[in-house]
């Protein structure tokens, strides 16, 4: 199994409260999110990693200081997407192992990674039916399959909310890297990685849910609120570090 990370992004929603610094690099407790997120995987048993970075990358490299990862660089991260992040990246998708893709913002436990390593699906994206009203990014599926998607479902529409990691199988990652390809060639450069997988819902694939149903925690950095869920969630379960950054709006 490897894993790929998406970092590129500027994080504009909270940019701001976090002085430039890129999201990935927050502090969480004594260490950055990313390092977090790369330890989490090396845990279990996950070592051949890649980071897709844009902005703030020499933040990024300097945070990464001692981790063995693969590192691509979108040089038009200002006026792309991680659809085209990810494009960058395409010859380490190229490989006989199944893949997990994170957005690098997302703060994860062993116990998610270990649920992605358990599953056979071709292909399966993670999302929390216990997070309905608020949700950011929303699904619809049915007996595990995804049937909508979009940030302006209804909530009765919506079964839950995404969680911002997905993984393919090594059957299935020639037909992304295909479409990818297809996409990027007909100028679609201002969507999400995620389209590409998006594609396939009408198709004869299906796309497999994977709901972590609230029983685990995991949060992406959007808002403040976000951080300090994180950062309360961390000092809780790591009593030994420490993180008293609060945010405020």
């Amino acid at each position: 199994m490897r894993a790929i990370f998406l970092v590129a992004g500027k994080g504009t929603r909270i940019s701001r409260l976090i002085n430039g610094t890129p999201k990935c690099c927050v502090d969480i407790g004594g260490i950055e999110l990313i390092n977090h997120s790369i330890n989490v995987l090396n845990k279990v048993g996950i070592t051949d990693i890649a980071l897709i970075t844009g902005y703030g990358k020499e933040k990024i490299l300097d945070a990464l200081k001692g981790k063995s990862v693969k590192i691509y660089y979108n040089p038009f991260f200002e006026v792309t997407n991680s659809i085209a992040s990810i494009w960058f990246a395409r010859d380490f998708l190229q490989d006989s192992k199944d893949i997990i893709i994170l957005n690098g913002d997302v703060f994860f436990e062993e116990s998610i990674v270990e649920k992605c390593l358990a599953s056979k699906d071709e292909i399966l994206m993670l999302a929390d039916s216990s997070r309905i009203k608020g949700a950011d990014y929303r699904f619809n599926w049915k007996d595990s399959t995804l049937l909508k998607f979009g940030k302006d479902l209804s909530d009765n529409e919506t079964t839950g909310e995404y969680v911002g990691i997905a993984k393919i199988s090594s059957g299935f990652i020639l037909n992304f890297i295909a479409r990818l390809n297809k996409m990027i060639e007909s100028g679609d450069y201002n969507g999400w990685w995620e389209d590409v997988i998006y594609s396939f819902v009408k198709e004869e694939r299906k796309i497999k849910i994977l709901d972590l149903k609230g029983e685990t925690f995991w949060a992406e950095i959007d808002y403040v609120e976000d951080f300090n869920r994180i950062k309360e969630y961390f000092n809780k379960t790591n009593p030994k570090r420490s993180c008293d950054t609060i945010l405020y709006e």
